[in-house]
Formats: structure tokens, C-alpha cells, sequence
């Protein structure tokens, strides 16, 4: 047995000294215990044992750090499990909350705890909701891509923007990192499929496609490439717009009605060939 035991009186001491609110002294006291006996069964050197540095001591010093923790994730409104994990673990990065969440067996309660875990980083429900769809993803820099997420959105809300256009914009922003020029082209393109009652996915590779084709400066030349995948009234009128843009920025001034005419009807040339070869 280990020489320096440990006291009733030394935990409490102990406990007061970490200044945490006396409702968790319980399980401090539970845990010291736990850790002074773990390291009494597994200790080889208990003749090498101080008043500075034995048995007692670490047990109360990784009570400390536990209860820490501990209390933290409890005054969040966390269930006693989850605050189990994150103290058990000494840390409180992603990896640590996602064990948090994943060793918990009950769907319901899962996301219970996972909300309130969200909602403590930020009361912004814009946030929220990245932030959760980012943690079940497995990225682990969910809470610096959320934020991101939720400065791009209320950027574009704040100047008059529809809310899909944002979520086009936001998830440009934090996904991609395009350049602003990119992330508009990606947003408008977005917010029109949105309009058009394609599901997010859809709507979310409709804006890569455009984007890429822009990044690239050749609306003009993949006519067929475009048209062959989107080939709806609306598509096709978008990218018109895009090829008009483009050669005016080519040519640095408007085209004239002749000329937009003339790109009109190449677009309908490209999908007679199109449909012939189908």
C-alpha cells in the first residue's frame, strides 16, 4: 500500500482550491478516489514516493483538470455522459466532442447533445446548422468553417440578397475558397436552380459547373459540354448571359442586339446537334 494515502480532508481542500461550484464536489471526490486507486494498483516505485510528488498528489491533480472540464460542458447543459467523455479525455477539441457524441447510443439524445453543443458556440441559427451538418461530416475545422459560413450568409442578407443566394454564396466562401468573383457566379447560379425547384444537390453542382467554366474563361467554347447537361429554358438563358458577359469583356463594350442574336442562334444550332446525336 501506498505510504501518503489519501484523505477525506485533503480532497475537499483540494476541491475548494479549484474555486468550482461545491454541486460538483460528488463526483471529484469520486474521480480522486478512482484515479489514486488506479495508480496505487498500477504504481511500481512507491518507495520513490514524496510529500511533493506521490500517489495522492497526482490523483488529486487529475481530478483537478477532470473536474475542469468536467463543469464546463455541465453548466452547458450537457448529460452526464458527455461530460464524461470530454473530462475523461482532458480535452475539448473536435475529435474529443465527436467521441462525445458518437458514444452515445441513443439517436434522440445524440442529437439533443449535439445541438446544445452547437448552440453553445454561437445563438446564431445560421451557424447552428452548418456547424452540425460539418460535425456529422467528420470535418475537423467545423466551428472555424461555420463561422465562415455565417459571415459570408448575413454579408449578403444585409445587402439585400435572397436567403438562397447566401447559402450559395456562404457555402462558396467556406467550401472553395474561390475568389469573390467566383463565389457570385456560384451564388447566382445557386439561387436560380433553387428557384427552379432543384434539390440542394442539384443546385449545388449546377453552381460548381458554372463557377468552373468561369474560373477557366471559356463559357464560349463548351457550348455542347454545358448544353448536353443543362439544357432547360432557364439554363440555357443563363448561360447565354454568360457567354454575353464574357464577350463583352472580351471586346470591352457592349454587344450590339446583332450580336446577341447571333450568339442565340449558335446556342440553338449546338442543341439541334445535340439532339440529333441522342
Amino acid at each position: 500500500m501506498a505510504y501518503f494515502q489519501l484523505t477525506e480532508a485533503m480532497i475537499l481542500t483540494s476541491f475548494e482550491e479549484t474555486g468550482i461550484d461545491e454541486k460538483y464536489y460528488p463526483i471529484y471526490a469520486k474521480i480522486a478516489k478512482r484515479y489514486f486507486e488506479d495508480l496505487s494498483k498500477e504504481g511500481s516505485n512507491e518507495d520513490g514516493q514524496t510529500e511533493e510528488d506521490n500517489y495522492a498528489i497526482s490523483s488529486l491533480n487529475l481530478a483537478d483538470e477532470y473536474i475542469t472540464y468536467y463543469a464546463k460542458e455541465a453548466e452547458k447543459g450537457h448529460c452526464e455522459q458527455w461530460c464524461d467523455t470530454i473530462a475523461d479525455k482532458g480535452e475539448d477539441d473536435y475529435w474529443a466532442y465527436h467521441d462525445a457524441y458518437d458514444f452515445i447510443e441513443n439517436e434522440e439524445e445524440k442529437e439533443k447533445e449535439l445541438s446544445i453543443h452547437a448552440k453553445s458556440l454561437s445563438d446564431d441559427p445560421v451557424f447552428v446548422e452548418r456547424y452540425i451538418y460539418l460535425f456529422k461530416e467528420q470535418e475537423e475545422n467545423s466551428n472555424e468553417m461555420a463561422k465562415e459560413y455565417s459571415k459570408a450568409f448575413h454579408k449578403c442578407i444585409d445587402n439585400g440578397k435572397s436567403q438562397n443566394y447566401a447559402h450559395g454564396y456562404a457555402y462558396a466562401v467556406s467550401e472553395n475558397n474561390y475568389l469573390d468573383e467566383y463565389c457570385k457566379i456560384f451564388a447566382e447560379a445557386y439561387d436560380l436552380a433553387k428557384e427552379h425547384d432543384k434539390n440542394d444537390g442539384k443546385a449545388l453542382s449546377f453552381g460548381k459547373l458554372c463557377t468552373d467554366v468561369l474560373d477557366q474563361g471559356i463559357y464560349s467554347f463548351l457550348k455542347k459540354e454545358y448544353l448536353r447537361k443543362y439544357h432547360e429554358d432557364w439554363q440555357i438563358e443563363f448561360y447565354y448571359q454568360k457567354i454575353c458577359e464574357e464577350e463583352e469583356q472580351e471586346r470591352n463594350r457592349a454587344l450590339t442586339q446583332d450580336e446577341r442574336n447571333g450568339i442565340h442562334e449558335e446556342i440553338k444550332w449546338h442543341m439541334t446537334q445535340i439532339r440529333k446525336e441522342e
